[in-house]
């Protein structure tokens, strides 16, 4: 099977680790774990690209390491549980031998995405491999919000659908801040994030919350590689907020509050209101011009409109004449799909991140999966 992998993939040419039992000046230890971490996260990159699965010289090739230690490398790998491997039908190597496809198995893993919003909470656990998902939504009451999500992720933790639950993200209608505090404005005050997160440390689960607007940013980041900078503008029961991408990476502001469109004030025949605040028509010329502004003074290549439909196109009809034409919008329908996409995004990238740490720095000894 032949494939075209994107050249971002490719790793930088960095010294090999030395075979077992090798002498080497330097860091020899240092050397193994950068190798290590390069092939288990092209094995983690593969899922987003390629619908098979890489071979030895192919992780060899896309490294830039040796067949040797690749092959080194595998085998380690495979030893610790956490490789499948697949005669790949179809492709033979220079010796006529069909080459073996290599990928983590799903159990290396499970990731949990919450979505938290006034009335139902929505649920995505997947594989941190990117194999397979499964959704949920939970109705529950303002009150009973920490003691359902206490109970769900519980379930996870215990049942392992994908391994052990290495992740959880949760996304709020507040700002965060980037060391995890979550702040006012608050739509879902009701819920005690400091004993949700007490909770989960006495737990030993990892969970991180983050602003429900920035997720879809970043899950809009992902769906549009090419525009390095972008805004995502969410309209929910629970309010009005921007997210921002700017050179490929999300800001907050000083303390998390970037983004909080809905807080911005509008001048009113009695004064200024918020703009969440105001009547539908005037809220929808309030947001007109505000993003019109900021997309123009950020030099923004796209805004991502996840409004409801009818009022997506409204806006999207008021801010057509107010931007450049290097400005494109694009309409996303499902807000809430979005903002889940960017939790899940999230919480795998935080989970592979912290497993490619833990088996890299076994060096030599066999890597901790359960």
């Amino acid at each position: 099977m032949s494939y075209a992998a994107p050249s971002l993939i490719k790793f930088p040419n960095l010294p090999e680790l030395p075979l077992q039992g090798e002498e080497m000046m330097g860091q020899p230890k240092e050397l193994r774990r950068g190798n290590r971490r390069k092939v288990i996260q092209l094995l983690f990159d593969q899922h987003n690209w390629n619908e098979g699965r890489l071979t030895r010289p192919q992780l060899a090739e896309l490294t830039g390491l040796s067949k040797v230690t690749v092959n080194a490398i595998v085998q380690e790998l495979q030893d610790a549980g956490l490789l499948e491997l697949a005669r790949q039908e179809g492709d033979r190597g220079a010796l006529g031998r069909v080459p073996q496809g290599i990928q983590l198995k799903r159990e290396c893993g499970t990731v949990l995405a919450g979505d938290v919003q006034r009335g139902r909470i929505a649920f995505r656990v997947s594989a941190m491999t990117g194999h397979e998902t499964s959704e949920h939504s939970l109705p529950c009451s303002q009150q009973q919000l920490l003691q359902a999500l206490q109970q769900y992720i519980r379930e996870v933790s215990v049942s392992k659908p994908f391994g052990p639950l290495r992740q959880v993200v949760l996304a709020l209608p507040a700002p965060v801040s980037a060391d995890g505090q979550v702040g006012e404005p608050n739509a879902v005050r009701e819920l005690d994030t400091r004993q949700l997160q007490n909770w989960s440390h006495t737990n030993e689960i990892a969970l991180t919350f983050e602003n429900d607007a920035n997720l879809a940013a970043f899950a809009a980041a992902e769906l549009f590689p090419d525009d390095p900078y972008l805004a995502a503008l969410i309209e929910r029961r629970s309010g009005t907020g921007l997210g921002l991408i700017l050179d490929d990476q999300l800001y907050r502001g000083m303390s998390g509050k970037a983004g909080e469109l809905g807080r911005s004030p509008w001048p009113t025949l009695h004064g200024s209101e918020v703009l969440e605040q105001l009547p539908d028509d005037e809220r929808l010329r309030a947001t007109t011009y505000l993003l019109a502004s900021l997309a123009q003074t950020l030099d923004l290549q796209l805004l991502v409109l996840g409004l409801p439909e009818s009022r997506a196109h409204a806006l999207a009809a008021a801010l057509t004449p107010l931007l450049p034409p290097s400005i494109r919008l694009n309409l996303v329908e499902d807000v809430d799909r979005l903002t889940l996409d960017g939790a899940s995004r999230r919480a795998m990238q935080l989970a592979r991140s912290q497993f490619i740490d833990e088996v890299s720095m076994r060096a030599g000894g066999e890597p901790h999966v359960a």
